[in-house]
């Protein structure tokens, strides 16, 4: 168990780690099943157990930076091909989410841009969805950036609970950091799509958006 634990504290503290969690974050950023997430939560149980708070900074601000890329670049992929006739978002749970986010857009684009960046699958459907009805860019951004440091905050906080409960074990750190993971993410997706109406990205019977008015104007 020791030599396991020193380990993976030497794995994290490898100059290698952080450049990579950005990479991670980015391609989370418009390819879902990257668990982003996980990574940030894990590395940050394992620096909280051992003490290592520069470090835990660090991992926040790189999370950041990549989520931001990932997020702008599904806005590009948005805005540049037509999403809307992609195999991914013609069936199943791709087409629902892309069709809740083309409704959703409609009254509430600021708040949805900021809240889905904690959907895995709610945030890249909002992202190409903004970049496919031209939303204001300069507005995007500023969403975004506010949006992505808060996530990276977010998500190695997680791992700070985790870890400070575990002690100072980083294998224990990461089982603890993950289980705090799922649950409060679990119940920070149910409180957002409760108040954003994303609750199983509800959809017509047809498959259609239940709001047939045309796309919103962009931002």
């Amino acid at each position: 168990m020791g030599a396991v634990s020193d380990f993976l504290l030497s794995l994290a503290q490898s100059f290698v780690v952080l450049p990579l969690v950005t990479a991670f974050a980015a391609i989370d950023g418009f390819f879902p099943p990257v668990p982003s997430e996980s990574v940030v939560i894990s590395l940050a149980s394992i620096y909280a157990s051992a003490g290592e708070w520069g470090r835990l900074a660090l991992l926040a601000g790189f999370a950041a930076a990549g989520a931001f890329a990932g997020d702008n670049i599904a806005y590009w992929i948005g805005h540049f091909f037509q999403p809307g006739k992609w195999r991914l978002f013609t069936s199943g749970k791709g087409h629902t989410a892309y069709a809740w986010a083309t409704r959703q857009f409609r009254t509430r684009g600021a708040p949805l841009l900021f809240a889905a960046r904690y959907v895995p699958v709610g945030r890249v459907a909002v992202n190409i969805v903004a970049g496919s009805i031209r939303f204001r860019y300069s507005q995007f951004v500023a969403i975004d950036a506010l949006a992505s440091l808060t996530w990276g905050v977010y998500g190695t906080a997680l791992g700070v609970l985790g870890g400070s409960v575990a002690g100072d074990n980083p294998l224990i750190a990461i089982g603890v950091g993950m289980v705090v993971g799922v649950g409060v993410g679990a119940i920070v997706q149910k409180v957002v799509g409760t108040r954003l109406g994303m609750t199983g990205f509800q959809v017509d019977d047809d498959g259609a958006p239940g709001d047939r008015g045309g796309p919103p104007a962009a931002g």
